[in-house]
């Protein structure tokens, strides 16, 4: 039998052995053989090792068992060899098969990837000899008749075209166009050897309106009037031009620095002359100007200086002092940093003058209070409940100073735990003393579940399992996850 190296198809691992009992008069059954019942020894070995798996029998075989390899046993070629030995049967040595570097399954291509993985003549396969679909016609040895289709870049070369081979018949309409358009493209730049036709147009730019005769040489300045030029002049022209084309003269046409003050007659820029869009860009930029370089005594940036948004009602800071009443001031406007040190006294409020909505986060700090600044009659109701509901809800845990009420408040709390052994006399928890006894006769109140509130006296505490007994049981029993307190104080 033969077996794929490293078989990943676990049905194709299997092989069968019988075997009988020791005196062979029976085959045996009823066996099941693992560890150092089944060794084996893979090929090039020289000894023997234990199976990974187990060899089962096979139900009403009467004594026929299969066994699976693993992926790793089978990851050796050559030979292999098994062996059974177990109290109660005869010893079996069987070699079942060999390892081989092929997929002896695969009826195409024996899981050699080398080969297409497709039947011969088919779509994908190898061709064979003959006229047929799928095949090759060999009119003769060493020859292969082929139809070209499509041929690698660089194939042909200039010694493989013959002289003269390619001329007008050969080249279509296409490709005389496109030879053609090729030239019209060709950059001026590298085609300029005198007396050639390179020469002649290299420096035409633009149009040419009109006949010329003959233009020989640069053109290096023209007298007289011209009609209408196309196109660029490159030089300079001198006097007078009747008009410029829309957008002739662009930002490219203005050397930098080129307009001064002095280009400007007096009052040459008018109200009519600045657009709508300019007055806006310049009345923009005034209000935009940062106050800090325009102070001067006596100016009107000195005057606005100092004032940030409408003086109807004040928004932001008022650096100055405000003499007289102030109206109303904004949510959280009063801050830490508006307060001086001891300012506020029991002085400064009146009844209920102070609610959770009039303090602003960190406004007041311990500094700013004098002694004794906040009495009773200070605080709203409001104020009262927002300071006493923090109290209520404070975690106990920073609390427990000796002596103190958070000490007394902060209980042990324990969890009841998932076990088969819970009743309503006994059940685990998840406390972790490890003392014996360590809670008898202290009080367990349920705080959650169907007990909740439900007090019994600790009898016995398991340091070792956590189950905690009470001396008369609940009306149920707890269920995992219920939580309680342990009173022992």
């Amino acid at each position: 039998m033969q077996f794929q190296q490293s078989e990943g198809t676990a049905t194709l691992r299997r092989f069968y052995f019988a075997i009988a009992l020791t005196d062979g008069s029976a085959p045996a059954t009823g066996q099941t053989f693992s560890g150092s019942d089944l060794q084996i020894i893979k090929g090039g070995g020289t000894s023997f090792s234990n199976f990974a798996g187990t060899a089962t029998e096979i139900a009403g075989s009467d004594g026929l068992y299969v066994y699976e390899f693993t992926a790793t046993e089978l990851d050796t070629l050559g030979a292999i060899a098994f062996k059974v030995e177990k109290t109660g049967v005869r010893t079996l040595l069987m070699q079942p098969g060999e390892v081989v570097g092929f997929d002896p399954y695969d009826a195409i291509r024996l899981g050699l990837t080398a080969l297409p993985n497709a039947n011969a003549e088919a779509a994908g396969g190898l061709f064979t000899r003959g006229s047929g679909a799928g095949q090759i016609n060999q009119n003769a040895n060493g020859q292969v008749d082929t139809r070209t289709v499509s041929m690698a870049a660089d194939v042909v070369t200039a010694s493989a075209i013959a002289t003269d081979a390619i001329g007008s018949a050969e080249i279509a309409a296409t490709g005389a166009t496109k030879i053609a358009a090729a030239i019209w493209d060709e950059a001026r730049s590298g085609h300029t050897t005198a007396g050639s036709f390179g020469q002649g147009v290299a420096s035409v730019q633009g149009n040419v309106t009109g006949s010329v005769a003959s233009v020989t040489g640069a053109v290096g300045s023209v007298t007289g009037a011209v009609g209408s030029v196309t196109g660029n002049v490159g030089g300079n022209v001198t006097g007078s031009v009747g008009s410029v084309a829309a957008g002739g003269i662009t930002a490219s046409s203005i050397a930098s620095a080129a307009i001064t003050s002095a280009k400007f007659a007096a009052d040459a820029i008018d109200s009519n002359a600045i657009a709508a869009t300019g007055a806006t860009e310049v009345a923009d930029a005034v209000w935009n100007t940062a106050r800090t370089g325009h102070a001067t005594a006596g100016t009107f940036g000195e005057g606005v200086a100092s004032v940030t948004g409408a003086v109807g009602s004040v928004t932001g800071n008022v650096g100055g002092n405000v003499t007289g009443s102030v109206g109303s001031v904004a949510a959280s406007g009063i801050s830490a940093s508006s307060i001086a040190t001891g300012a506020i006294t029991n002085t400064k409020f009146a009844a209920g003058a102070i609610d959770s909505a009039a303090i602003a986060s960190s406004a007041f700090t311990s500094a700013k209070f004098a002694t004794d600044a906040i009495s009773s009659g200070a605080l709203s109701a409001g104020a009262a409940s927002k300071i006493a509901a923090a109290a209520m809800d404070e975690a106990i845990g920073g609390h427990t100073t000796a002596g103190t009420v958070g000490e007394l408040l902060n209980l042990p709390v324990g969890t009841v735990l998932t076990d088969a052994g819970n009743t309503a006399l006994t059940f685990k928890t998840n406390r972790s003393e490890t003392e014996h006894n360590h809670w008898k006769d202290a009080l367990l109140v349920w705080r959650t579940g169907a007990l909740a509130g439900q007090v019994k006296k600790v009898d016995v505490f398991n340091e070792a399992t956590g189950f905690i007994t009470v001396k008369d049981g609940f009306t149920t029993t707890p269920t995992a996850g219920d939580t309680f307190f342990l009173v022992n104080k």
